[in-house]
Parts: structure tokens; C-alpha cells; sequence
């Protein structure tokens, strides 16, 4: 995407570098991680897939990869970096333990197999299940068992024990077999924030400042108004265009909304801490060297968007999303 091109970067690059960096190394396919059963987050891959795929490379990568989401945190580039909720847990406290719950965003089949057990009948548990303390798995065609608990394989599951069963069943699908990398991302993570030094998040905070929040909605489209700018005509009022463009925003769906936010801002998903933070404030302008045929042109370092002075809202429309997606080629 750089090579050959030249600007100045006043963080609208370093914001590019980083969303594209972010998508390369998660993406599935890259032999570090994969995607839940719902697409919408990324799961890292137990230790024997990613060391197949990197060999003595793959601890340094996850390292790396670390201490690129740390500085990512540091500068405030939101990332789509859609972890699980037990990783940011992790970062939060090396020492978190994944839980049941954790379970039903990265294997929705397991974790309801793994409640029909919890709820099942003390009494009848051993016999319906017929399940002992291991873990069957299979890779590249061979099949392993791994107790889960010395001698796990001759000890079944009961009533009295099958809440330890499933916690310890729990810390090895999500910690144990992918142990390695995760302890590898979080030592590049905390050697530059290092767990003291971060602030008082819930797992939940954490991902929206890391990532911001999951739409652009009406209600942050208004917002975003308000915290915006916008060039004047002669009679001292908006720009008949700046009107148009903020009437389209409010009628797009969500998807083109993001894609908007990202062509101006650099960022499609909404910061944490409002419009009204923005290092430079949103601001919506008619060009005066524009001609009306003329796209949209957006100045992403200081969040500036450039309108052609088009005759219609239509023709706005068709124009500023044509400037969007070309944008993201």
C-alpha cells in the first residue's frame, strides 16, 4: 500500500500502517489465528497449528504482535483487534482464568454441551455422558487424549465432580493447548504497558478503547454533527452541501456509515470518549477549487472532508460513496 507513495504523516498514515497491519496478522490463514463459529472474533490457535505454520518463529510473532497492540492502545489507533473476552481479561491480569461463558463465543456447540451437563440430573450425569477427566482431540489425522487431571482417564464424571470437570475441560480449550502464544502476546504486550501501569478498564472498556464502539449509529451520527465544523456561504449559514451530506449520513446504513467515518477519519468505528475528543475536530467543507463533477476529496490527518458543489443531494450521494469505496481499494 506504501510503496512508491509519499505524504506527510500527521497520524493519518501511522493509523493506516496499523489498521492493515492489524487485519494481516489476524487474518485467518495466517496461521495464527481463527475465526469463532459467529465471524466475529478471532480465537489464537493452539500452539501445534501455529508453531506448523511458523516453527521457532511463531513465540517471537506473538511477541510482536503484542507489543503492536500495546502501542496501538498507547497512541489511541483503534484496531480491529476482536479478541475474545478471556484475552482481554489476560491483559488486564496475566492471572484470569477463562470461564464457562467464555466458552460461548469461541465454540457455541461445545458450550451448550458442556450446560447440558451442569444441568443434568446429578444422579444420572455418569451414566448419560459416560464422559471421564480427558480430552479427545485430533491433528492432521492423529487422534491424542490428554487428561485433563493425572490418571484422567479412569476417573468419570459425576454429579459431585462435574463443575470441576467442566472448569478444567474450559482452561484447556482455552488456555492450555494455545498456552504458549497467548503467554508470548501478553509478555509483548506488558513489556511496554505493563499490568500496574494499566488503567482501571473492564474487559468490555478495554476493547472500546481499543477497538470503539461496534456501529455508527443515529444517535453518533447526531453527535457527530454537533462536534463538528462546517464552511459557511455568504449568508453566514451551512453550506447548502455540508445540509445534504449530513442528511445522507443519517439515511445510509450502518456499513456505509463506517465507511464514511473511515474515509475522513481514518477510523470506522466511534471512539470510546465522543466525537467531541477527536484530536481535530470533524469538519465538513465546500471546495472552492472543486468542480461539481469532482469526488470528494477527505485531508485524514485533521479529519477534514471536502464536498464538490454538486447541484443535488443525489448527486452528493452517488459521489461521496463512489469517494469511499475507491478509498478503500
Amino acid at each position: 500500500h506504501f510503496d512508491g507513495e509519499l505524504g506527510v504523516d500527521c497520524g493519518a498514515l501511522t493509523r493506516e500502517w496499523a489498521k492493515i497491519l492489524c487485519q494481516q496478522l489476524l487474518r485467518p490463514g495466517r496461521g495464527l489465528f481463527r475465526r469463532t463459529a459467529r465471524g466475529n472474533r478471532v480465537v489464537v490457535l493452539a500452539d501445534q497449528e501455529s508453531e506448523l505454520a511458523h516453527g521457532e518463529s511463531t513465540e517471537g510473532i506473538y511477541c510482536f504482535l503484542g507489543r503492536f497492540i500495546a502501542f496501538a492502545l498507547w497512541r489511541g489507533i483503534r484496531i480491529d483487534a476482536l479478541f475474545t473476552p478471556h484475552v482481554f481479561r489476560l491483559m488486564l491480569d496475566p492471572n484470569a482464568k477463562a470461564t464457562h461463558e467464555d466458552l460461548r463465543e469461541v465454540d457455541t456447540k461445545l458450550h451448550t454441551n458442556l450446560q447440558m451437563m451442569l444441568t443434568c440430573d446429578h444422579e444420572t450425569i455418569e451414566e448419560t455422558f459416560c464422559m471421564t477427566f480427558c480430552i479427545d482431540t485430533e491433528f492432521l489425522g492423529v487422534r491424542s487424549t490428554y487428561d485433563l487431571i493425572p490418571g484422567g482417564s479412569e476417573i468419570p464424571v459425576t454429579g459431585e465432580n462435574v463443575h470441576h470437570f467442566v472448569d478444567l475441560y474450559v482452561q484447556h480449550v482455552l488456555f492450555r493447548f494455545n498456552e504458549r502464544a497467548i503467554k508470548a502476546f501478553l509478555s509483548g504486550f506488558h513489556s511496554l504497558i505493563p499490568p500496574h501501569k494499566m488503567p482501571v478498564f473492564t474487559p468490555v472498556e478495554l476493547e472500546a478503547v481499543l477497538c470503539g464502539q461496534p456501529a455508527v449509529s443515529e444517535e453518533d451520527v447526531e453527535e457527530l454533527r454537533q462536534a463538528s465544523h462546517c464552511s459557511l456561504d455568504d449568508t453566514g449559514k451551512p453550506h447548502i452541501q455540508v445540509l445534504w451530506f449530513w442528511a445522507i449520513m443519517r439515511q445510509l446504513p450502518v456499513d456505509l456509515r463506517s465507511m464514511v467515518l473511515q474515509f475522513v477519519t481514518g477510523n470506522e468505528r466511534p471512539p470510546l470518549t465522543g466525537f467531541q475528543n477527536l484530536e481535530h475536530p470533524f469538519t465538513v467543507q465546500v471546495g472552492v477549487h472543486l468542480r461539481p463533477t469532482d469526488l470528494p476529496e477527505a485531508h485524514v490527518c485533521f479529519n477534514q472532508l471536502v464536498l464538490p458543489p454538486t447541484e443535488t443531494q443525489q448527486v452528493l450521494r452517488d459521489k461521496l460513496l463512489v469517494a469511499v469505496r475507491e478509498g478503500r481499494e
